[in-house]
Protein backbone atom coordinates (compact mmCIF):
# COMPACT_ATOMS: atom_id res chain seq x y z
CA UNK A 1 0.00 0.00 0.00
CA UNK A 2 1.50 3.39 -1.14
CA UNK A 3 1.48 6.64 1.75
CA UNK A 4 -1.10 7.72 -0.68
CA UNK A 5 -3.69 5.09 0.00
CA UNK A 6 -2.19 4.85 3.38
CA UNK A 7 -2.83 8.41 4.16
CA UNK A 8 -6.70 7.88 2.94
CA UNK A 9 -7.24 4.84 5.44
CA UNK A 10 -5.94 7.40 8.03
CA UNK A 11 -7.78 10.35 7.29
CA UNK A 12 -11.29 7.81 7.18
CA UNK A 13 -10.28 6.05 10.74
CA UNK A 14 -10.36 9.45 12.25
CA UNK A 15 -13.45 10.84 10.78
CA UNK A 16 -14.98 7.80 11.82
CA UNK A 17 -13.87 8.48 15.32
CA UNK A 18 -15.28 12.17 15.40
CA UNK A 19 -18.56 10.72 13.99
CA UNK A 20 -18.68 8.64 16.78
CA UNK A 21 -17.75 11.09 19.34
CA UNK A 22 -20.67 13.25 18.04
CA UNK A 23 -22.34 10.53 17.99
CA UNK A 24 -21.94 9.84 21.60
CA UNK A 25 -22.36 13.66 22.70
CA UNK A 26 -26.16 13.71 21.12
CA UNK A 27 -27.13 10.75 22.83
CA UNK A 28 -25.79 12.10 26.19
CA UNK A 29 -27.09 15.34 25.69
CA UNK A 30 -30.47 13.63 24.86
CA UNK A 31 -30.05 11.31 28.11
CA UNK A 32 -29.38 14.50 30.24
CA UNK A 33 -32.51 16.42 28.79
CA UNK A 34 -34.40 13.75 30.26
CA UNK A 35 -32.41 12.72 33.38
CA UNK A 36 -31.25 16.37 34.63
CA UNK A 37 -30.56 14.93 38.37
CA UNK A 38 -28.13 12.43 36.51
CA UNK A 39 -26.35 15.86 34.65
CA UNK A 40 -26.46 17.50 37.83
CA UNK A 41 -24.05 14.33 39.25
CA UNK A 42 -22.02 13.64 36.69
CA UNK A 43 -21.21 17.44 36.68
CA UNK A 44 -20.62 17.08 40.42
CA UNK A 45 -17.78 14.36 39.82
CA UNK A 46 -16.43 16.40 37.42
CA UNK A 47 -15.77 19.16 39.62
CA UNK A 48 -14.45 17.12 42.50
CA UNK A 49 -12.07 15.38 40.13
CA UNK A 50 -10.76 18.63 39.68
CA UNK A 51 -10.44 19.44 43.27
CA UNK A 52 -8.98 16.00 43.90
CA UNK A 53 -5.94 16.57 41.18
CA UNK A 54 -5.35 20.11 42.72
CA UNK A 55 -5.52 18.53 46.34
CA UNK A 56 -2.81 15.94 45.58
CA UNK A 57 -1.02 18.36 43.73
CA UNK A 58 -0.25 20.51 46.24
CA UNK A 59 0.07 17.73 49.03
CA UNK A 60 -3.01 18.70 50.90
CA UNK A 61 -3.67 15.26 52.17
CA UNK A 62 -6.84 16.45 54.14
CA UNK A 63 -8.04 18.01 51.27
CA UNK A 64 -7.18 14.62 49.15
CA UNK A 65 -9.25 12.53 52.11
CA UNK A 66 -12.29 14.64 52.42
CA UNK A 67 -12.69 15.31 48.60
CA UNK A 68 -12.02 11.23 47.94
CA UNK A 69 -14.88 10.77 50.45
CA UNK A 70 -17.38 13.43 48.30
CA UNK A 71 -16.36 11.08 45.59
CA UNK A 72 -17.64 7.79 46.48
CA UNK A 73 -20.53 9.46 48.30
CA UNK A 74 -21.70 11.34 44.48
CA UNK A 75 -20.77 7.55 42.56
CA UNK A 76 -22.74 5.77 44.97
CA UNK A 77 -25.91 8.82 44.25
CA UNK A 78 -25.51 8.32 40.90
CA UNK A 79 -25.31 4.34 40.77
CA UNK A 80 -28.40 4.50 42.72
CA UNK A 81 -30.08 6.96 40.42
CA UNK A 82 -29.52 5.06 37.50
CA UNK A 83 -30.58 1.82 39.19
CA UNK A 84 -34.13 3.42 39.86
CA UNK A 85 -34.70 4.85 36.32
CA UNK A 86 -33.08 1.62 34.86
CA UNK A 87 -30.24 3.40 32.85
CA UNK A 88 -27.67 0.94 31.68
CA UNK A 89 -23.57 1.35 32.45
CA UNK A 90 -23.26 1.18 28.93
CA UNK A 91 -24.20 4.72 27.82
CA UNK A 92 -21.37 6.22 28.65
CA UNK A 93 -19.82 4.04 26.21
CA UNK A 94 -19.00 5.48 22.57
CA UNK A 95 -20.55 3.29 19.95
CA UNK A 96 -17.80 2.66 17.39
CA UNK A 97 -18.09 1.72 14.05
CA UNK A 98 -15.89 -1.24 14.93
CA UNK A 99 -16.33 -2.08 18.54
CA UNK A 100 -12.58 -4.75 18.23
CA UNK A 101 -10.18 -1.34 17.21
CA UNK A 102 -12.37 1.46 18.33
CA UNK A 103 -11.82 2.80 14.65
CA UNK A 104 -8.29 3.10 15.22
CA UNK A 105 -7.74 0.03 12.56
CA UNK A 106 -5.27 -1.52 15.19
CA UNK A 107 -5.68 -3.77 17.98
CA UNK A 108 -4.24 -3.90 21.16
CA UNK A 109 -0.85 -6.36 20.00
CA UNK A 110 -0.67 -3.44 17.48
CA UNK A 111 -1.48 -5.74 14.39
CA UNK A 112 -4.28 -4.84 11.60
CA UNK A 113 -7.73 -5.20 12.75
CA UNK A 114 -10.15 -6.86 10.12
CA UNK A 115 -11.69 -3.86 9.35
CA UNK A 116 -8.54 -2.06 8.12
CA UNK A 117 -8.25 -5.01 5.60
CA UNK A 118 -12.02 -4.42 4.63
CA UNK A 119 -11.30 -0.95 3.88
CA UNK A 120 -8.07 -1.19 2.58
CA UNK A 121 -9.88 -3.92 0.00
CA UNK A 122 -12.71 -0.90 -0.72
CA UNK A 123 -9.67 1.03 -1.50
CA UNK A 124 -7.76 -0.86 -3.66
CA UNK A 125 -11.02 -1.75 -5.68
CA UNK A 126 -12.27 1.96 -5.79
CA UNK A 127 -8.47 2.50 -7.41
CA UNK A 128 -8.59 -0.30 -9.62
CA UNK A 129 -12.04 0.33 -11.13
CA UNK A 130 -13.57 3.61 -12.95
CA UNK A 131 -17.13 4.17 -12.52
CA UNK A 132 -17.96 2.62 -15.85
CA UNK A 133 -16.47 -0.09 -14.54
CA UNK A 134 -18.72 -0.02 -12.11
CA UNK A 135 -21.73 -0.63 -13.94
CA UNK A 136 -20.22 -4.08 -15.41
CA UNK A 137 -22.83 -6.47 -13.45
CA UNK A 138 -24.72 -9.59 -14.08
CA UNK A 139 -27.82 -7.61 -15.71
CA UNK A 140 -25.37 -5.75 -17.80
CA UNK A 141 -24.24 -8.65 -19.68
CA UNK A 142 -25.09 -8.51 -23.49
CA UNK A 143 -25.00 -11.89 -24.92
CA UNK A 144 -25.27 -9.68 -28.82
CA UNK A 145 -21.40 -9.06 -28.16
CA UNK A 146 -20.69 -12.99 -28.88
CA UNK A 147 -20.78 -14.17 -32.11
CA UNK A 148 -23.91 -16.65 -32.99
CA UNK A 149 -21.14 -18.95 -34.64
CA UNK A 150 -19.78 -22.90 -33.49
CA UNK A 151 -17.28 -22.52 -30.83
CA UNK A 152 -15.36 -25.01 -33.31
CA UNK A 153 -16.51 -27.04 -36.71
CA UNK A 154 -18.64 -29.16 -36.68
CA UNK A 155 -19.86 -28.17 -33.12
CA UNK A 156 -23.70 -27.26 -32.75
CA UNK A 157 -22.73 -25.03 -29.56
CA UNK A 158 -22.45 -21.44 -30.25
CA UNK A 159 -19.97 -18.76 -28.61
CA UNK A 160 -22.92 -17.21 -27.78
CA UNK A 161 -24.72 -19.33 -25.74
CA UNK A 162 -21.40 -20.86 -24.65
CA UNK A 163 -20.32 -17.82 -22.78
CA UNK A 164 -24.18 -17.42 -21.56
CA UNK A 165 -23.55 -20.38 -20.36
CA UNK A 166 -20.54 -18.77 -18.28
CA UNK A 167 -22.22 -15.98 -17.05
CA UNK A 168 -25.26 -18.00 -15.72
CA UNK A 169 -22.72 -20.58 -14.07
CA UNK A 170 -20.46 -17.56 -12.72
CA UNK A 171 -23.36 -15.80 -11.17
CA UNK A 172 -24.98 -18.82 -9.86
CA UNK A 173 -21.53 -19.43 -8.02
CA UNK A 174 -21.32 -16.04 -6.48
CA UNK A 175 -24.90 -16.40 -5.21
CA UNK A 176 -23.68 -19.33 -3.63
CA UNK A 177 -20.68 -17.44 -1.52
CA UNK A 178 -19.41 -18.27 0.87
CA UNK A 179 -20.81 -22.05 1.12
CA UNK A 180 -19.15 -22.51 -2.65
CA UNK A 181 -17.33 -26.25 -2.48
CA UNK A 182 -14.88 -24.61 -5.04
CA UNK A 183 -12.80 -21.41 -3.24
CA UNK A 184 -11.26 -20.39 -6.45
CA UNK A 185 -12.38 -19.60 -10.09
CA UNK A 186 -9.78 -19.71 -13.27
CA UNK A 187 -10.78 -17.87 -16.07
CA UNK A 188 -8.45 -19.00 -19.52
CA UNK A 189 -8.57 -17.63 -23.02
CA UNK A 190 -7.64 -15.27 -25.42
CA UNK A 191 -7.35 -11.91 -25.17
CA UNK A 192 -11.19 -9.82 -25.70
CA UNK A 193 -12.93 -13.03 -24.61
CA UNK A 194 -15.09 -11.22 -21.64
CA UNK A 195 -12.22 -12.41 -18.90
CA UNK A 196 -12.25 -9.35 -17.32
CA UNK A 197 -16.35 -8.55 -17.63
CA UNK A 198 -16.89 -11.66 -16.49
CA UNK A 199 -14.20 -10.57 -13.31
CA UNK A 200 -15.89 -7.34 -12.61
CA UNK A 201 -19.85 -9.02 -12.65
CA UNK A 202 -18.40 -11.13 -9.82
CA UNK A 203 -16.11 -8.64 -8.11
CA UNK A 204 -19.78 -6.33 -7.99
CA UNK A 205 -21.78 -8.86 -7.17
CA UNK A 206 -19.61 -10.10 -4.14
CA UNK A 207 -19.53 -6.79 -2.92
CA UNK A 208 -23.68 -6.53 -2.95
CA UNK A 209 -23.13 -9.74 -0.44
CA UNK A 210 -21.06 -7.16 1.90
CA UNK A 211 -17.65 -9.01 1.47
CA UNK A 212 -14.60 -7.68 0.93
CA UNK A 213 -12.90 -7.61 -2.74
CA UNK A 214 -8.96 -6.71 -3.88
CA UNK A 215 -9.66 -6.43 -7.43
CA UNK A 216 -5.84 -6.40 -9.04
CA UNK A 217 -4.52 -6.15 -12.36
CA UNK A 218 -1.47 -8.34 -12.25
CA UNK A 219 1.37 -6.02 -13.73
CA UNK A 220 0.50 -3.25 -11.16
CA UNK A 221 0.13 -5.82 -7.77
CA UNK A 222 3.76 -7.43 -8.79
CA UNK A 223 5.33 -4.12 -9.22
CA UNK A 224 3.89 -2.74 -6.15
CA UNK A 225 4.93 -5.31 -4.50
CA UNK A 226 8.50 -5.32 -5.77
CA UNK A 227 9.29 -1.91 -4.97
CA UNK A 228 8.29 -2.35 -1.34
CA UNK A 229 10.40 -5.47 -1.26
CA UNK A 230 13.15 -3.32 -2.60
CA UNK A 231 12.44 -0.31 -0.51
CA UNK A 232 10.20 -1.38 2.80
CA UNK A 233 10.01 -4.40 3.98
CA UNK A 234 7.02 -3.61 6.82
CA UNK A 235 5.20 -1.93 3.82
CA UNK A 236 5.47 -5.53 2.01
CA UNK A 237 4.18 -7.29 4.42
CA UNK A 238 1.27 -4.87 5.12
CA UNK A 239 0.57 -5.01 1.30
CA UNK A 240 0.89 -9.23 1.44
CA UNK A 241 -1.60 -9.25 4.45
CA UNK A 242 -4.31 -7.06 2.67
CA UNK A 243 -3.56 -9.77 -0.32
CA UNK A 244 -3.72 -12.87 2.16
CA UNK A 245 -6.63 -11.52 4.48
CA UNK A 246 -9.42 -9.71 2.45
CA UNK A 247 -12.43 -12.54 1.64
CA UNK A 248 -11.80 -12.40 -2.30
CA UNK A 249 -8.63 -11.67 -3.97
CA UNK A 250 -9.16 -11.48 -8.06
CA UNK A 251 -6.30 -11.55 -10.33
CA UNK A 252 -6.82 -10.24 -13.57
CA UNK A 253 -4.53 -10.92 -16.31
CA UNK A 254 -2.39 -13.10 -15.09
CA UNK A 255 0.67 -13.33 -17.01
CA UNK A 256 1.23 -10.00 -17.98
CA UNK A 257 3.11 -8.99 -14.73
CA UNK A 258 7.02 -8.63 -15.20
CA UNK A 259 9.15 -11.62 -14.25
CA UNK A 260 11.71 -10.54 -11.18
CA UNK A 261 14.27 -13.28 -10.55
CA UNK A 262 12.12 -15.74 -7.75
CA UNK A 263 10.49 -12.90 -6.42
CA UNK A 264 7.05 -13.18 -8.55
CA UNK A 265 6.82 -17.43 -8.17
CA UNK A 266 7.84 -16.87 -4.29
CA UNK A 267 5.30 -14.05 -3.72
CA UNK A 268 2.51 -15.89 -5.72
CA UNK A 269 3.22 -18.90 -3.68
CA UNK A 270 2.90 -17.64 -0.36
CA UNK A 271 -0.40 -15.71 -1.14
CA UNK A 272 -2.16 -18.59 -2.66
CA UNK A 273 -1.02 -20.99 0.03
CA UNK A 274 -2.25 -18.95 2.72
CA UNK A 275 -5.48 -17.76 1.20
CA UNK A 276 -5.87 -21.78 0.38
CA UNK A 277 -5.64 -22.84 3.86
CA UNK A 278 -7.13 -20.05 4.75
CA UNK A 279 -10.34 -21.27 2.91
CA UNK A 280 -10.56 -17.60 1.49
CA UNK A 281 -11.70 -17.44 -2.14
CA UNK A 282 -9.43 -16.46 -5.05
CA UNK A 283 -10.32 -15.26 -8.87
CA UNK A 284 -7.63 -15.34 -11.92
CA UNK A 285 -7.95 -14.71 -15.04
CA UNK A 286 -5.47 -15.45 -18.10
CA UNK A 287 -4.67 -15.23 -21.54
CA UNK A 288 -2.58 -18.30 -21.10
CA UNK A 289 -3.92 -21.94 -21.46
CA UNK A 290 -3.28 -24.65 -18.87
CA UNK A 291 -0.55 -26.15 -20.24
CA UNK A 292 1.38 -22.60 -20.91
CA UNK A 293 0.41 -21.66 -16.94
CA UNK A 294 2.10 -25.09 -15.98
CA UNK A 295 5.35 -23.98 -17.82
CA UNK A 296 5.60 -20.68 -16.67
CA UNK A 297 4.54 -20.81 -13.30
CA UNK A 298 5.87 -24.19 -12.02
CA UNK A 299 3.93 -27.63 -10.82
CA UNK A 300 4.21 -26.15 -7.31
CA UNK A 301 2.06 -22.72 -7.95
CA UNK A 302 0.30 -24.36 -10.91
CA UNK A 303 -1.22 -26.98 -8.58
CA UNK A 304 -2.92 -23.78 -5.97
CA UNK A 305 -4.20 -22.20 -9.36
CA UNK A 306 -5.74 -25.49 -11.54
CA UNK A 307 -6.60 -27.99 -9.07
CA UNK A 308 -9.47 -29.52 -9.87
CA UNK A 309 -10.98 -29.86 -6.42
CA UNK A 310 -10.67 -26.63 -5.57
CA UNK A 311 -11.07 -24.76 -8.48
CA UNK A 312 -13.59 -23.57 -11.19
CA UNK A 313 -11.51 -23.77 -14.18
CA UNK A 314 -13.22 -22.45 -17.25
CA UNK A 315 -11.87 -21.40 -21.05
CA UNK A 316 -13.72 -18.56 -22.60
CA UNK A 317 -14.15 -18.80 -26.30
CA UNK A 318 -14.78 -16.52 -29.61
CA UNK A 319 -12.74 -14.02 -30.84
CA UNK A 320 -11.80 -10.62 -29.73
CA UNK A 321 -15.25 -8.88 -28.94
CA UNK A 322 -13.72 -5.12 -28.24
CA UNK A 323 -12.65 -5.27 -32.25
CA UNK A 324 -16.44 -5.56 -33.03
CA UNK A 325 -17.57 -3.00 -30.58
Amino acid sequence: MNNTDYNKLTQRYATMREDAAQRHKAAMDSLYLTHAPLKELDDSLHTLYMQLTRARLFHDSQAVSDTEKAILDAKEAKEQYMRENSIPSSVYDIKYTCPKCKDTGLLEDSSHCECFYKYASELYFENALTPQCRKYTFEAFDEGVFENVPVSPGKSTTVRSYMCDIKARLEKYCNTLPEATKKNVLLCGNTGTGKTFLLYCMANAILEKGYSVLFARSFTMFNELFDAYISDNSTLNAMVDNLINVDVLIIDDLGMELKKRNFTLNILTSILDERMHAGKHTFISTNYSLKQLQEEYTDKVFSRMANAKNTLCIQTVGRDIRLSI
